[in-house]
């Protein structure tokens, strides 16, 4: 178990890392910080998806 602790971690610094460098507001860091696994995920589904799923073509 203390490796999938290290993973959890590992993810919600990742995450709250994210949040703060776009600018996310403090409540996203609050969020994942409070709630690891749920929040991480959240932040997930929310912030960072439609941010990957957007089109990035190259301008010429």
């Amino acid at each position: 178990m203390p490796k999938l602790w290290f993973i959890i971690l590992i993810f919600q610094v990742f995450f709250a890392v994210h949040a703060v460098k776009t600018g996310r507001r403090m409540t996203w860091l609050f969020i994942i910080l409070l709630f690891p696994v749920v929040g991480s995920i959240i932040y997930f589904i929310t912030a960072m998806l439609p941010d990957l799923m957007e089109n990035r073509r190259i301008k010429w």
